[in-house]
């Protein structure tokens, strides 16, 4: 065929990403403000990044209908039941479940001690404890840092998910704009799909009863092909006007459907207790991945935008009803705390070492008063000195003289 393939205004074909969601959720990240997926790392030899934002899934859903949309949620199904049968492995570990335990217990016991905030110190702890179990040789990451690749990638998809739903809402928005009103076009279209459901009808009429009709509808003289195009002009108005006014809330079927499943297994009631580790390792994650931006070797990812993560734990959260649980540890305003205390400290360390440098300042310039003030004493005594001697040589002139005469 002689169609074009593709356009300018299309990055990455939603079949194509629908197909390799497991490949696109690795190697893109996610913004979830401006609704963006930047690519981690280009190709080999590519001098550019790609970007697909809700404009050019828009396109996409202008090729092939809204139709994708049901299809794009359940291969994300599928993906997210095959990464949650890792995250459940992963906590159903004795290691892991033994130390989520004994955290859960400590902070019970010390609730009142710590001000109802789970401390930092703990959470890093946690962190070098599950590094103790092993690293990586590929990349260098340890259990806990594949751990929260797995619920980024989980965010991804659904961000993914989020991403298609707006897009199309704005496709919706583009289409609705020729539509002068969608009251009067639905009830042209109506009258035209009903002409054709009384066709049959009308025909089996009796000719006496067809005459007694002193009025005839100018719909019955339209064609066959203009009742057709009405018909089909209904049903794309109905649809149009229904995904526009209403849409579908994907993320709260996402949510009934592994809440079901992932609700009676008692390994994952201590999950909350290791999402303070969690945080430290993207926190540690994105200051390198920020650091490499700008170096010019892209052999490792570089990026400044991770939001996946925090929305797979807050679809995590959700779905084992943990969010009141891990509210309770107060985790963000230990985390403020810590870095309250981290800016005293360092205040009063660069305050202490201000302090040492006037008093070291105000020693050199002591002793250099010192110095100065000794110069010029034995300066003036050298020139005494001279003077004496000048004068005793002098009288001791005159007194030749006097020996002479």
């Amino acid at each position: 065929n002689l169609l074009p393939m593709g356009s300018l205004d299309v990055g990455l074909d939603i079949l194509r990403i629908m197909q390799n969601i497991h490949v696109f959720v690795s190697r893109f990240s996610y913004n979830l403000n401006q609704q963006t997926f930047i690519e981690r790392r280009p190709d080999r030899g590519s001098k550019n990044v790609r970007c697909i934002n809700i404009r050019s899934i828009a396109a996409s859903l202008k090729q092939h209908g809204l139709g994708v949309c049901d299809t794009t949620v359940n291969f994300t199904y599928q993906f997210l039941t095959q990464k949650f049968h890792i995250f459940s492995q992963f906590l159903y570990d004795d290691y892991i479940r033994s130390h989520l335990s004994k955290e859960r217990r400590w902070f019970r016991k010390h609730r009142i001690a710590c001000d109802s905030m789970y401390p930092y110190g703990r959470a890093a702890d946690l962190v070098r404890e599950i590094r103790k179990l092993g690293i990586s040789e590929n990349d260098g990451n340890s259990f806990l840092d594949h751990f929260r690749i797995l619920i980024t990638e989980i965010g991804n998809a659904l961000g993914y998910v989020r991403m298609v739903r707006s897009a199309g809402a704005e496709f919706c928005a583009d289409a609705a704009q020729f539509v002068p009103s969608f009251e009067q076009a639905q009830s042209m279209a109506n009258n035209c799909a009903n002409i054709i459901q009384n066709e049959n009808e009308e025909e089996e009429k009796n000719d006496d009863a067809f005459e007694k009709n002193a009025q005839v509808d100018d719909n019955q003289y339209l064609s066959s092909a203009t009742k057709g195009a009405g018909k089909n002009l209904a049903a794309v108005i109905q649809n149009l006007s229904k995904n526009f006014a209403e849409g579908r809330d994907y993320f709260q079927v996402l949510v009934n459907v592994f809440q079901k499943v992932l609700g009676d297994h008692e390994h994952l009631t201590n999950f909350y207790t290791i999402v303070p580790a969690l945080c430290l390792s993207w926190v540690d994650c994105q200051l390198v991945a920020k650091d490499r931006v700008f170096k010019q070797s892209r052999s490792k990812d570089a990026y400044f935008t991770d939001d996946g993560f925090a929305v797979g734990i807050a679809y995590i959260l959700a779905i084992l009803d943990q969010g009141n649980r891990f509210d309770s540890l107060h985790w963000f305003d230990s985390v403020k705390a810590k870095i309250l205390a981290d800016e005293a400290e360092l205040e009063q360390r660069l305050a202490t070492r201000e302090r040492k440098r006037k008093a070291r300042e105000h020693e050199q310039e002591q002793q250099k008063k010192k110095s100065s003030t000794f110069s010029f004493l034995s300066n003036s005594t050298s020139s005494t000195n001279n003077s004496t001697k000048t004068s005793a040589k002098a009288i001791e002139d005159d007194d030749d003289d006097d020996d002479d005469i």
